[in-house]
């Protein structure tokens, strides 16, 4: 059990957890344009098509969605403070 961290890769990784906060940023930032109707369906299931053909960030460009800006990180931000605040109500 002495080793148990080592089975962690969060642990060691570097920049392995970022992951998460930019994948949930990306997500809520395609799922809002959907819903909003700025982006359709078939756009983004092209965009999942290709794949590893481009980098991640030129991939989610096809799509008008640009990690790079502040906005869309800080938008994600917004909704995962309000769905911790559900959270917190429902508690």
């Amino acid at each position: 059990i002495s080793m148990e961290w080592a089975r962690i890769p969060h642990f060691y990784y570097n920049f392995y957890v970022y992951k998460y906060a930019t994948g949930f940023s990306a997500a809520s930032a395609i799922t809002s344009a959907i819903l909003g109707g700025d982006l359709d369906v078939d756009d983004y299931l092209g965009m999942l098509k290709a794949g590893g053909s481009e980098p991640p960030l030129e991939l989610l460009r096809r799509v008008n969605i640009d990690l790079t800006e502040p906005s869309t990180l800080n938008r994600g931000l917004v909704l995962f403070d309000g769905l911790v605040n559900d959270l917190d109500g429902m508690l």
